[in-house]
């Protein structure tokens, strides 16, 4: 009897929030946020990761809100949408790892203090560089770059095709080049590969 009642209340709260009612959306995320946290912690196993899963669900519900079929299974139909943001967050996980470049890792002294330093520069460039870039881009980026995997490769881990590989990889080195300028070479003066 409960469950019914529920489930003619957040049918009750979707219509309001259809017409528009942000008090009736918050109470149906109010409602259905443990849920959907237990969902995406299970899913990610880290907590940050389980939020913005969660975030990303809870937004992407709203804009697609006349896409429930049935509100009063609004529930089952939000806990989907949980599922695949987390998923997507799981995906990326693996390649987080790979993003050493981000870290404050010392790199390695020449003889050269003005090298040093402008490698140091060129280091902190690209770390802001990559941070601007999607977490698609930045994923196919690194798992190219830095891991050396094939399109491949990064199309298995990340679940895309290959063209979506080859595609993210040329718009995420544009984007590189058009914020590091002249910086973005390789060592030998010439220009990165796509």
């Amino acid at each position: 009897m409960a469950d019914e009642q529920g489930r003619d209340n957040d049918a009750a709260l979707v219509i309001q929030a259809r017409r528009g009612d942000a008090n009736a959306y918050a109470a149906l995320l109010h409602r259905h946020f443990d849920a959907a946290y237990a969902i995406a912690f299970r899913l990610t196993g880290l907590a940050q990761d389980a939020e913005d899963a969660c975030q990303e669900a809870f937004a992407r519900a709203y804009f697609r809100l006349n896409d429930c079929k049935q509100p009063s299974r609004f529930a089952g139909w939000l806990m989907q949408i949980v599922r695949h943001h987390a998923h997507n967050v799981r995906r990326y996980q693996a390649l987080r790892s790979a993003t050493s470049l981000g870290s404050d890792t010392p790199i390695a002294a020449s003889d050269d203090p003005s090298a040093d330093a402008a490698r140091a520069e060129l280091a902190a460039a690209l770390r802001a560089a990559l941070a601007e870039l999607t977490g698609i881009k930045r994923a196919v980026v690194v798992g190219h770059d830095v891991e050396g995997w094939t399109h491949p490769q990064i199309a298995a881990r990340l679940g895309i095709s290959v063209f979506m590989s080859r595609r993210h990889l040329a718009d995420a080195h544009a984007q590189l080049r058009a914020r590091l300028g002249p910086a973005w070479r390789d060592e030998d003066g010439g220009g990165i590969d796509d």
